[in-house]
């Protein structure tokens, strides 16, 4: 398979793919970025579900854990993710200006129509996610209270980085 830089995809191709039309497009995503910060935002969103349905009961670490293999799972792709990694370092700034996308409780259903429950899931960022997962390992014990907290976020945030790369 022939891979195509993300700037090369035309929105008119994305359209005919998808059998919109090009203002419907428009009419939900200013650019091609915007569409894919939402693909992106979604597929955190059904992490975050997973985590929540596989992990009934278990601590804050075993989350962590979880979130690592599933970030796993969904890199195998090394063009892909090539592609992704290029285009979210030349739109850095751009990125951090859409950083958070409200996805409604509709889309998240036409989204993912066999995740029952997922509607009710909190989004979370990466960031997010691990810092409210450190504060619950504190509070469980299984992490020291004097760790600081954005310390590990970072370290965490690191190590999530890391493995999006050969």
């Amino acid at each position: 398979l022939k891979c195509i830089t993300f700037d090369k995809v035309r929105i008119r191709v994305i359209c005919g793919a998808v059998e919109i039309s090009e203002g419907t497009f428009y009419n939900y995503f200013p650019c091609k970025l915007d569409m894919l910060i939402y693909a992106l935002t979604l597929k955190n969103l059904y992490r975050i579900w997973r985590i929540e349905h596989e992990n009934k009961g278990q601590t804050g670490l075993a989350r962590i854990d979880l979130f690592f293999e599933l970030v796993h799972e969904e890199l195998r792709d090394r063009g892909f993710i090539y592609n992704l990694m290029s285009v979210c370092i030349s739109n850095i700034s751009n990125i951090e200006k859409r950083k958070h996308i409200v996805i409604s409780a509709m889309e998240r259903k036409i989204a993912f129509p066999d995740c029952p429950g997922i509607e009710a899931i909190q989004l979370y960022m990466p960031d997010e996610f691990f810092r409210s997962t450190i504060f619950e390992a504190q509070r469980l014990g299984e992490i020291s209270p004097t760790v600081k907290t954005e310390d590990l976020v970072v370290i965490l945030k690191s190590f999530s980085k890391k493995i999006k790369s050969p």
